[in-house]
């Protein structure tokens, strides 16, 4: 990879594309499909016209463009430089590129490009947004259009396990949406690893962050599991269905809603905490299973396909 100077674009395939790399890098370039460039631009605008930004976030910003070479609108994901580890910007570009084949899963386009500020993805681009955007807070969606999403999402999780590989960020925001809730696909692959990768807690968790993580102190280390991933899907069941958060954070000695749901999944509590009094009884069963604190206990991310034909 060149990080400026020169006239004009140099594009250069995937074993050669980085010069300044490591070892950790270079096994990063065996991800993919093996069609994968990455091409150095002196500025965006030599390959496209952008109209204007559709999303932000801490390392970077998601821009609507017009590709110059056939006219096709995409979505630029831009990350700074000075913020992101370049090994962290392969994985994500050949993670995107492999997963892609799965219906299920956003397009990412084979030419990755850097310039002197920017590391840019190319992914399709979905009319409709992200399904943060579309949930009616304190609504959620109806039940038929919640699983017609679960049923989408499943199929492209399971597709991304079946590989070995964690995506660890399934939230609304990276849900995107292509026709209303009829089709939807999961995108940002930002921090997906390998089942065992040791990776470094961070920051303090999410939503979605589930509690043997959320338990862990920052900067400590734990093992990749599928399991994370699964505790995540249950936790986007709930904010489909109704529009709202479950809790803050899956910490029992901080978040009261937690607490009073660990209760009752623990049978430490007969009484079902209010928030959860709507659901079926097969959807309970669902969220006992897939939102154990033991994440040996949960089940395969595929499991929830058999809740489908009950009534939520």
């Amino acid at each position: 990879m060149r990080s400026g100077g020169g006239s004009g674009n140099n594009c250069r395939n995937k074993t050669s594309s980085i010069s300044r790399n490591s070892w950790l890098v270079r096994q990063q370039l065996d991800i993919g499909r093996g069609d994968e460039k990455i091409c150095y631009l002196a500025d965006l605008t030599d390959r496209f016209n952008i109209i204007r930004k559709i999303g932000s976030g801490t390392f970077g910003s998601v821009f609507l463009a017009l590709r110059l070479n056939d006219q096709k609108k995409v979505a630029l994901k831009k990350l700074a430089k000075d913020k992101t580890k370049i090994e962290d910007f392969c994985i994500e570009f050949r993670y995107g590129r492999l997963f892609s084949r799965h219906p299920g899963v956003l397009e990412t386009f084979s030419t990755a490009y850097v310039t002197n500020a920017w590391f840019v993805l190319v992914h399709e681009y979905a009319p409709m947004s992200d399904l943060l955007r579309l949930v009616p807070p304190r609504v959620g969606l109806p039940e038929v259009a919640v699983k017609s999403v679960m049923r989408q999402l499943v199929g492209a999780v399971q597709y991304v396990h079946e590989a070995g590989v964690v995506h660890r960020d399934l939230k609304l925001e990276n849900i995107l949406v292509f026709q209303n809730v009829t089709r939807v696909k999961l995108g940002d692959f930002g921090v997906a690893r390998k089942v065992g990768t040791k990776v470094c807690k961070v920051c303090e968790g999410t939503t979605y962050t589930p509690p043997e993580i959320c338990f862990l102190t920052r900067h400590s280390h734990y093992k990749v599991l599928k399991s994370a991933d699964v505790w995540s899907a249950g936790v986007l069941v709930f904010c489909l269905m109704t529009g709202s958060f479950p809790w803050q954070q899956a910490d029992i000695n901080r978040d009261p809603l937690f607490q009073s749901f660990a209760r009752w999944q623990s049978k430490k509590s007969a009484t079902v905490p209010e928030h959860w009094k709507r659901f079926s009884p097969s959807l309970q069963k669902l969220f006992h299973r897939f939102l154990d604190p033991r994440p040996e206990k949960r089940p395969e991310v595929s499991s929830l396909s058999r809740y489908l034909n009950s009534r939520w």
